[in-house]
C-alpha cells in the first residue's frame, strides 16, 4: 500500500474509486470500512462521497476452495451503500472487462449529470435497515436470534 502522504494526493477531485478485496481473506473485506473512512476524512467537510462512483471488486473468485467472503455478503455491503459490485478474477480475467466498462460508463454518466451520481439504474438496492436485518439473519446462531427475539417468546 502507498504511504498516507502519497495516498492523500489521490483523493482530491476523485471521480471514481475501485475498492478491491480478496474473497479468500476476510481481513481485506473488513478493511473496506477503513478505506472508506479515510477517504471521507481526506475529502473533508466540503467533499461529497455522492460525487464519486464506487465499484467494489470481489477478486480472486477463481480460488473457490479458499473463499471466506461469499457473494451475498460482498454484494450486500456494496449495494447497501449505493456502490456497484463485481465478482472478478485478475488471474482468469473473469468479470474484469465488464467491471471496467461499467465503471467508465458510470463516470461518464456522472460527468454528464453535472458531477453528481445519477440515481442507480441497477435497481433499488438495500436500505441500511434492510442491510442490517440481512446481516443479523446471516450471523444469527439459531432461529430465535434470526428473528431478533429471546428463546421462548410467543410472538
Amino acid at each position: 500500500p502507498l504511504s498516507p502522504q502519497v495516498r492523500n494526493e489521490f483523493y482530491k477531485d476523485t471521480q471514481g474509486v475501485l475498492l478491491v478485496y480478496d474473497v479468500g481473506q476476510k481481513e481485506s473485506f473488513d478493511a473496506l470500512d477503513t478505506w472508506l473512512a479515510e477517504m471521507k476524512q481526506e475529502l473533508g467537510p466540503h467533499g461529497n462521497m455522492e460525487n464519486v462512483v464506487f465499484v467494489v471488486c470481489a477478486n480472486k473468485i477463481d480460488c473457490t476452495k479458499h473463499r471466506s467472503v461469499d457473494e451475498s455478503e460482498g454484494r450486500l455491503w456494496a449495494e447497501s451503500r449505493g456502490f456497484l459490485y463485481f465478482e472478478t478474477s485478475a488471474q482468469t480475467g473473469e468479470g474484469i472487462n465488464e467491471m471496467f466498462q461499467t465503471f467508465y460508463s458510470a463516470i461518464i454518466d456522472l460527468c454528464d449529470n453535472g458531477g453528481k451520481r445519477p440515481p442507480s439504474s441497477l435497481g433499488v438496492g438495500f436500505t441500511k435497515e434492510q442491510a442490517d436485518a440481512i446481516r443479523r439473519i446471516r450471523n444469527s446462531k439459531d432461529s430465535w436470534d434470526m428473528l431478533g427475539v429471546k428463546p421462548g417468546a410467543t410472538r
